[in-house]
């Protein structure tokens, strides 16, 4: 893209002082902005790249290729563009060793892209970013943890590792936390999905978590660092996390717990989805049951159930 045509991304880039590509500082100053998953900032996106869209949306030119009420209808659904906030978003990248991936990129895992115009349009990464493309299996459930869910949750995440599956998880107590530790026990590959952001601030005492994950794979966030706290953003993870796993194994769940999202999505992009039949007077047994008997889901009892899936 020429001076002429995005003068609202070249001054962020010149003022965070960064070597990112343009569209990389664009889709970060989306990520600012936009509230993850909006397909209609993601269709725009797709169709004329993430840095004319910003300054079709945010800048002064009238005579792009965006209508003028396609880039108004985007500005109602967006918070301000503050050039200071996405050059702090670039800047604790460096910082915090966070690294940057975008669908331009080698590591950006293409099964996100499934996702289509609700796809992220940029991922900060602690860790390794190459393990993102590798085999993987989602391993979730509540945070409400019975004897038998941390049972099944260590048996089925290690034998799952070791086996050379990644093991996916959301960065949340009970279940997930319980199959990206047993993953880092085997010594094999853990992928933490994130709600919140990456940097030090956002993480709160889950800090001690990801600095293992990080240290033998990889935790992700589609969130800025200093990213304020956002009601929806557990809702939203539920999709990513979905995308980003080949296979979805619900352990230990309630009727209504935030990993039946988890795996309605998974269900919805055409992903196997597997359940552990609990024991039948267990509350975190009965989301188990809605998915086996209502929508699906294969019986999970060992990982090798999981292999044929």
């Amino acid at each position: 893209m020429s001076k002429q045509t995005t003068p609202v991304v070249e001054t962020i880039a010149a003022a965070g002082r960064t070597e990112h590509s343009l569209d990389t500082v664009a889709r970060v100053a989306w990520a600012t902005v936009a509230p993850p998953g909006d397909e209609l900032v993601g269709e725009l996106i797709a169709d004329v790249g993430a840095a004319t869209a910003l300054e079709a949306v945010f800048g002064e030119d009238d005579e792009g290729p965006v209508a003028d009420l396609t880039a108004r209808r985007v500005r109602r659904r967006c918070r301000t563009l503050i050039p200071g906030s996405v050059s702090y978003a670039l800047r604790a990248g460096n910082r915090q060793s966070l690294s940057l991936v975008t669908p331009m990129d080698q590591a950006w895992p293409r099964r996100l892209d499934a996702l289509g115009a609700a796809a992220p349009a940029v991922l900060w990464v602690r860790g390794d970013s190459g393990v993102l493309c590798r085999p993987n299996v989602a391993v979730i459930g509540d945070a409400r943890l019975s004897p038998f869910g941390l049972h099944s949750t260590l048996e089925l995440a290690s034998h799952l590792a070791v086996s050379g599956f990644a093991i996916a998880a959301a960065a949340t107590a009970g279940v997930d936390t319980a199959a990206l530790l047993a993953t880092v026990a085997v010594q094999r590959i853990p992928v933490a999905i994130l709600a919140s952001g990456l940097d030090e601030g956002s993480l709160g005492d889950d800090h001690r978590l990801i600095d293992r994950v990080e240290e033998a794979g990889a935790a992700v966030s589609e969130i800025p660092p200093g990213a304020p706290p956002d009601g929806g953003s557990v809702a939203r993870r539920a999709r990513v996390l979905a995308a980003a796993a080949d296979r979805t194994i619900v352990v230990e769940a309630s009727a209504h717990s935030p990993a039946l999202a988890t795996a309605r999505h998974a269900r919805a992009l055409g992903r196997s989805v597997g359940a552990v039949p609990g024991p039948v007077d267990l509350v975190t047994s009965a989301g188990c049951a809605l998915l086996l008997e209502y929508e699906g889901a294969s019986p999970v009892s060992s990982a090798a159930d999981v292999r044929w899936m």
